[in-house]
């Protein structure tokens, strides 16, 4: 079981946990625009964005034991939701966590009928959980290296 936990303020925590989740994926695709380089300033001034919501992923691993085990950011436009950046633990992935991490967004604020996200075209595993939730590939794509394409993905939960 999971939950979902408003962050309110942008603490050291979040920052050393942003930094585990992504340090791995940095080592992997070299990129420079991994959120292991985001200082705490622009972290905060993304969470006080009055359209932007932010929550920790608590998971409980035996009953009555929770752990923060992740984080995400989504951002409101009009009629669309953007999950802006989801992160788990290394430790904690293939459990079905990120999988109940967007149901239960999509459940929670199912007034936005158009969802986007978008991902490192390169790890299936991700591609794999999006498009098994219903998120389809745009076909925007953008190169950041020669490792590393981010693929743009986009799911109507009903008809506008």
């Amino acid at each position: 079981m999971i939950y979902l936990h408003k962050i309110m303020d942008c603490s050291y925590d979040l920052m050393l946990l942003q930094k585990k989740i992504f340090l791995p994926i940095y080592l992997k695709y070299f990129d420079k625009h991994n959120p292991i380089f985001e200082s705490r300033k622009i972290m905060q001034y993304r969470l006080r964005n009055k359209n932007t919501k932010a929550y920790y992923v608590v998971y409980e691993e035996k009953k009555e034991s929770f752990k923060t085990v992740g984080y995400v950011i989504l951002r409101f436009n009009n009629n669309i939701a953007t999950i802006g950046r989801i992160g788990i633990l290394n430790k904690y992935q293939n459990k079905g966590i990120g999988t109940l991490v967007i149901e239960e967004l999509e459940k929670r604020f199912s007034n936005y009928k158009i969802w986007q996200l978008d991902t490192i075209k390169e790890e299936k595993r991700n591609c794999h959980l999006y498009e098994k939730l219903g998120y389809i590939p745009t076909g925007e794509e953008r190169k950041i290296n020669k490792r590393m394409t981010i693929l743009n993905y986009e799911k109507r939960l009903e008809r506008l």
